[in-house]
């Protein structure tokens, strides 16, 4: 396997995509134009439609690294946020423990969901993340520590991780997967 073509696969991403999308997009559009002759292909709406699978697409990553940095943002802050709570290093564990099991439930309920859509998920998701690290970062000025373990919860629930997989399998072509699998990977590590 040849190294530089692979970097430039990776680097080049957005173009990739969006070259993907138009071929598709006009493989589909051959196959109604064969069956219906009087409606010819638009490429302007295949531009559209590229434009916009691409930034669904950098969202659904976007998200996924936000939601990767509060790991990294709670992982090292904990101990001092239970201490500023008055309460001991062991409840730390959890703060932290709280949102990966709230993500093991959220991901089944997610998977069943986005059978029929992704777009409702995605945005509950979203609300969830938002909603929880609201909630978590006002806890240190009620100083409660009930209010921090809720909203590392609701962080958890909204975890898109599932949603995102699924969302790059069911959208991404096979040939241009392996790349977008790659700056899912770098978006989550």
């Amino acid at each position: 396997m040849d190294l530089q073509n692979n970097d430039k696969e990776s680097v080049n991403l957005w173009t990739t995509l969006d070259e993907n999308h138009l071929e598709q997009k006009q493989d589909e559009n051959k196959t109604s134009s064969e069956e219906r002759t009087a409606v010819p292909p638009d490429p302007q709406n295949d531009d559209v439609h590229s434009i916009r699978d691409t930034f669904c697409l950098a969202l659904n990553i976007l998200g996924c690294f936000f939601y990767m940095m509060n790991y990294y943002i709670v992982h090292s802050s904990s101990v001092q946020f239970v201490n500023s709570l008055g309460l001991s290093d062991a409840m730390s564990g959890l703060i932290i423990g709280a949102m990966p099991w709230a993500a093991m439930f959220s991901s089944f309920v997610f998977s069943f969901w986005s059978n029929t859509c992704y777009r409702a998920p995605l945005l509950t998701s979203g609300a969830f993340l938002t909603a929880g690290n609201v909630l978590y970062a006002s806890a240190y000025r009620s100083q409660s520590f009930g209010m921090a373990l809720m909203g590392r919860f609701l962080t958890g629930l909204g975890g898109p991780k599932s949603l995102n997989r699924r969302y790059i399998a069911d959208t991404t072509p096979l040939a241009k997967r392996t790349v977008v699998n790659a700056f899912f990977g770098v978006a989550t590590a």
